[in-house]
């Protein structure tokens, strides 16, 4: 008689000297490349939306979000620039929003380059998120 147990990680089953296979372990690699495949061929040589597109999927992970939820948020990811800006604005809380617009106006009437400005608060922004 076989029998085969599958379970999530948590809560986790286990039976004293049984064989345990971890599926993550096993397809990582297949998983790092699918998404690598994804992200390439979406962002269409647009840098930039790549790097926002990883940055909803780093945001999906940390939530602790199923490897299908992710997959299928990328399939939701707008393709226009346009569109994935409009997309953050509106996912912004109250108080982000409110920082935000003012920075962009900041910037946008600036007389001159604010350069080492920008490089400031994106240093500040990475480390107050981690």
């Amino acid at each position: 008689l076989n029998i085969c147990l599958s379970s999530r990680h948590y809560p986790t089953i286990s039976i004293p000297n049984c064989p345990e296979i971890t599926v993550e372990s096993s397809n990582r690699k297949d998983i790092n490349r699918y998404l690598q495949q994804r992200l390439t061929a979406a962002a269409s040589r647009v840098f930039l939306w790549a790097i926002l597109a990883i940055d909803i999927v780093v945001r999906e992970l940390d939530a602790g979000q199923s490897l299908m939820s992710i997959m299928g948020s990328l399939k939701h990811v707008p393709k226009r620039m346009e569109d994935m800006y409009a997309e953050l604005c509106h996912s912004l809380k109250p108080e982000e929003r409110a920082f935000s617009t003012a920075l962009m106006q900041w910037v946008l009437f600036a007389e001159r380059d604010s350069g080492t400005l920008l490089n400031v608060i994106c240093r500040c922004t990475r480390l107050s998120s981690h």
